[in-house]
């Protein structure tokens, strides 16, 4: 790998970042794909599941490419990266506090919006990183990933907006605003 050293560890970073992010999202679509009511939900997480983890074997690949150890199969064993961690709690947190099921739906979609637009970011600045650092593959690959979770991203974005109407529609807000 060419470049600064300095911007050599914040590439590695990153990608470690976005690893832990991507392990953690396998799990989470899977309870949220069971979660959701609507099947047009669950199959929309289910898609996504399958094109994360063709997410993480890029990223493994890329590790591969700059060197990092064979005998270190997990990038980010014992490490934790509290931003994703943070979205994924508050999903976990607001499906717990909701009754409706135009809402749970609404949740997800939005959660999955918000990690969507995590990742964007994360791999936006990986692709500019690897295309300073000379890592053309690595660069392509990165780009690859950035292409799905953008679309990805925008799905889930107008599926939460046309949930969001139904709740608006069929679930009455149960609370009181104070004056």
């Amino acid at each position: 790998m060419n470049g600064p050293a300095k911007l050599q560890e914040l590439f590695v970073e990153g990608l470690k970042d976005a690893f832990f992010a991507q392990k953690l999202v396998l799990r989470s679509l899977k309870k949220m794909a069971t979660q959701a009511i609507s099947a047009e939900l669950r199959a929309a997480l289910e898609a996504h599941l399958g094109e994360t983890q063709r997410q993480v074997e890029r990223l493994l690949r890329i590790f591969d490419e700059i060197g990092w150890p064979d005998e270190i199969d997990d990038p980010v064993r014992g490490e934790t990266y509290d931003a994703i961690v943070d979205v994924v709690d508050d999903t976990r947190q607001a499906i717990d506090a909701l009754l409706g099921p135009h809402a749970i739906d609404s949740v997800i979609a939005a959660s999955a919006q918000a990690v969507q637009r995590y990742q964007i970011a994360r791999y936006g600045l990986l692709r500019a990183w690897a295309q300073q650092l000379g890592l053309l593959n690595a660069a392509r690959l990165i780009n690859e990933t950035l292409q799905e979770e953008t679309r990805s991203e925008r799905m889930f974005g107008q599926f939460a907006d046309r949930n969001l109407e139904r709740v608006q529609v069929c679930e009455p807000a149960s609370f009181a605003l104070a004056s």
